[in-house]
């Protein structure tokens, strides 16, 4: 990816995340930690660190509180799914500008969510819609002066591998060269993610759409 772009974080969407957290651990020997709740959208996450400056995020509902979009998805689901992928910039306010004059729409929010200590981390995150991506076209996250959710996950997980298999990829290809958003896109007979990890109980396979 180029310089100012790079890959921050893949979700993993789970209808329960304690159950989550225990399979994760039981296929690779590393135990998410509990990252917060998302007030907004009604969610709640679990963290590990891929490396410097990624990490794998489980999200499910939390339901403590009222269930927004993306909780009713989680709830919906019947396995988990690796439902997107989140690219970090720090020049959000420009890549919304890059987007829009390629046609699209996009809006920035100001995001936040509770530690478990109570402390609040707020960011900025890019949507990026009014085109055919889907859910393929990653989220833009700013932390602007939080601290980055990979310095104290837990280790042990290595991002070795991150795909997206088209059934037509000249969309898709159109849409990555117009945001500038370098990304590992192959012809495939489906339309899906791939991410492969590294653990101590050796590889894992992700997938989702």
């Amino acid at each position: 990816m180029s310089n100012d772009i790079v890959l921050d974080h893949l979700v993993w969407a789970v209808p329960d995340l304690n159950l989550a957290i225990e399979e994760l651990k039981e296929k690779t020997g590393v135990q998410a930690i509990f990252g917060g709740r998302h007030p907004k959208h009604g969610t709640c996450n679990a963290l590990t660190s891929l490396g410097e400056g990624e990490y794998f995020e489980l999200l499910a509902r939390d339901l403590s509180l009222p269930a927004g979009e993306l909780a009713k998805f989680c709830t919906g689901l019947t396995k988990p799914n690796l439902v997107t992928w989140v690219v970090r910039t720090s020049k959000i306010n420009e890549m919304a500008e890059r987007a829009k004059k390629a046609g699209y729409q996009a809006q920035v929010e100001e995001m936040s969510r509770l530690r478990p200590s109570g402390e609040k981390l707020e960011w900025r995150l890019l949507k990026i819609t009014g085109h055919s991506g889907a859910n393929f076209v990653p989220l833009v996250i700013d932390w602007q002066n939080c601290p980055h959710p990979s310095l104290d996950a837990p280790t042990g997980l290595k991002l070795l591998s991150f795909t997206i298999e088209a059934i037509n990829p000249t969309p898709l290809e159109e849409i990555f060269s117009n945001l500038q958003i370098p990304v590992n896109l192959e012809k495939g007979e489906e339309n899906r993610f791939v991410a492969w990890l590294d653990s101590p109980k050796g590889k894992l396979e992700l997938t989702g759409s």
